[in-house]
């Protein structure tokens, strides 16, 4: 049963610009990823220029080909709505059409835009037995939606289209924040009145009825005569409709259709004044398919769960619900979650074993530039670096040619390894280790905080997020195999990269950078050919005292020494945005050549207390932070620093 998706995100619009469409996008892909148990291979990303109708029209086609009973296909674009006047003769109340806006929009040109007649066309030709899901962040009318003069992040004003309580308590002409209005995502049509602001506007009116009956899931970000926001959510921006409907998936994944919509419509209530719109057919949930712990769609009322005759008599047991079908015992349930979770391990680890084994082969590769990522705690599945080539491609060129996965650009992937944190151990000893690294390093992120905040402007309990989840990387410094296992996977994607002369930038981000310190030290004395131009540590736990100590003795810096130089590395460049309280500083403990700090953290506001920490160290794969990804990164990468 194949389960792909289709995900698309604009915001570089020619005119009225938006922000959070791309993390919209984003979002929805590690939902799918990390929830549903996804493939990476099966999730297509188009951002800004490459959303256009041949393009669409083409992953259209590869999303429906061949599609049958079973199948999970999902369809996923943020971006401007609007209308144009209807030539169908089907929108009987306002007499127009509303519109998907393009890339490329422009509103005397079908081609750069999209109609709901052309949706229903496309769902038409898809097999009813496969099940299709449509999720649409888009604005649908103007509303009453007003121009507003905001200041955005890089401290420019700019005009934007404004919608929604927040955004009406701001009076008018007077210049505030992005973060403090709710942008509307509605492009106004020019045979409109008053450039398409519509005022309360009219009457709403039905989509066409075809669509509102097609056996599809329309899952739609507003009414017809709504907008939907474009707003500051949760220390970035995005899209309020998507972020609610993936909040709600991560803490109830398998929701029936119905009650999703309405959960994420009661999430929005009071916010913003879109109200969230089910269409089609309703699905049973989990309604991206079952995935990691997930059960299967639920049967038929007149199927039988039948019961492997192998299993324990106590777990085979049933029960007569008065229909005569049989209900698959707890233990049942539980084992076959487990398998699932056994297989998805399995499957990570060989999907890692098998990128080192590419790596061995790209030996042949001698002399060329590739790229290595290598992230920090928390979840990472195989893929998870296309955000950061994402936000650094654009400056660099060719320089590593297409930036195919697997060719041009590498990454470490080592969070299967400990992504259960402490569960399942019975070493007193570990555990008692364990706790003494958490509770000291959490003593300097305390203290960081409080510097940052300066005195009387602490924050409020919880305005950070909350502590930090750090199991995974306890288990790094506490359990030698841990650390031993880990460091072969990076050594495992880099050795045969450097046996064969080629030319290596290492990106590394938070707890990683301590990976990829030590897994450089133990490759310096390998006799490798190639050599490491740049290693980029960003935001790095290195800055951390109790990280430091907790290093190989041979990689600490102890008395009142610096640590000991990566030898396979010619430049070595540190990142710190203000408010990451887990980066800072190394040149005091370590070779750095260059120490970027108090960098800006793109996109955070600024509280009482300073940045969010989430946010802040997160901050420097954001797309529009220039300063890091064209400045420095970029920047050492092509020579001109």
């Amino acid at each position: 049963m194949a389960r792909k998706a289709v995900l698309c995100g604009i915001n570089a619009y020619a005119t009225a610009p938006l922000k959070g469409c791309i993390n919209d996008a984003e979002n929805l892909r590690r939902l799918l990823l990390e929830t549903y148990g996804f493939r990476p291979d099966d999730i297509h990303l188009l951002r800004d220029a490459e959303v256009v109708k041949t393009n669409l029209q083409r992953e259209w086609q590869w999303l429906t080909a061949g599609a049958g009973a079973g199948d999970t296909l999902v369809f996923h674009i943020s971006g401007h709505g609007s209308n144009v006047p209807d030539l169908s003769g089907d929108e009987t109340g306002d007499g127009r059409d509303e519109i998907t806006c393009l890339a490329d929009m422009d509103f005397g040109n079908p081609g750069t835009y999209l109609s709901d007649d052309e949706w229903f066309a496309w769902v038409q030709r898809v097999n009813e037995a496969a099940r299709l899901i449509v999720i649409k962040d888009t604005c649908h009318s103007g509303g009453s939606s007003r121009a507003m003069t905001v200041l955005d992040a890089e401290g420019r004003t700019r005009q934007v289209l404004v919608d929604g309580p927040r955004s009406r308590s701001v009076p008018s002409g007077e210049t505030v924040t992005e973060e403090q209005v709710t942008n509307a995502r509605y492009l106004a049509p020019p045979d409109l009145p008053g450039g398409g602001l519509r005022g309360a506007g009219p009457a709403p009116t039905l989509r066409p009825s075809r669509l509102r009956e097609a056996r599809n899931l329309n899952l739609m970000a507003c009414r017809e005569d709504q907008t939907a926001a474009d707003a500051y959510v949760d220390g970035r921006f995005q899209g309020a409709f998507t972020a609610a409907l993936c909040a709600v998936l991560r803490q109830q994944r398998d929701l029936d259709s119905r009650p999703l919509i309405e959960a994420v419509a009661a999430r929005l209530r009071g916010s913003y004044e879109q109200v969230p719109v089910h269409e089609g057919g309703a699905l049973r949930g989990p309604i991206f398919g079952a995935g990691r712990g997930g059960r299967q769609d639920t049967p038929p009322e007149d199927a039988d769960l039948l019961v492997a005759p192998s299993l324990p008599a106590a777990a085979a047991q049933t029960a007569d619900d008065g229909d005569g079908r049989r209900l698959i015992q707890h233990e049942l349930i539980q084992a076959y979650r487990h398998l699932l979770d056994t297989v998805l391990a399995l499957e990570t680890g060989e999907a890692a074993a098998a990128a080192a084994g590419t790596a061995k082969e790209a030996g042949a590769r001698s002399g060329e530039r590739v790229l290595v990522c290598v992230h920090g705690i928390s979840t990472h599945r195989p893929g998870w670096s296309q955000g950061w080539w994402t936000s650094l491609a654009p400056h660099v060129g060719t320089t590593y040619g297409r930036g195919t996965l697997g060719v041009d650009r590498w990454e470490v992937t080592w969070s299967d390894l400990v992504n259960r944190g402490l569960e399942g151990s019975r070493d007193a000893a570990v555990a008692e280790e364990v706790e003494r690294l958490r509770r000291e390093i959490e003593a300097v992120i305390e203290d960081r905080r409080a510097q940052e905040a300066g005195p009387g402007a602490d924050p409020p309990p919880g305005a950070r997020g909350g502590g930090l989840a750090i199991d995974d990387f306890l288990l790094y410094m506490a359990v030698p195999e841990k650390r031993r296992q880990i460091l072969q996977r990076f050594t495992d994607v880099v050795r045969p990269l450097l046996a064969s002369g080629t030319t290596v930038d290492v990106m590394s981000h938070s707890w990683g950078t301590v990976v990829a310190y030590e897994g450089l030290r133990e490759l310096e004395n390998g006799g490798l050919a190639g050599q490491v131009a740049n290693w980029f540590t960003i935001g790095s736990a290195l800055s951390i005292g109790p990280v430091q100590d907790s290093l190989r003795p041979e990689n600490r810096p102890d008395g009142g020494r610096r640590a000991a130089y990566p030898a396979l590395v010619r430049n070595w460049v540190n990142l710190d945005a203000r408010g990451d309280l887990v980066g800072g500083p190394l040149r005091s403990r370590f070779p750095v050549q260059k120490d970027c700090t108090e960098l800006v953290p793109v996109g955070c506001p600024r509280r009482l207390w300073g940045y969010d920490l989430g946010c802040a160290h997160g901050s420097y794969f954001v797309p529009a932070n220039l300063a890091v990804n064209r400045d420095i990164l970029a920047a050492h990468i092509l020579g001109r620093a």
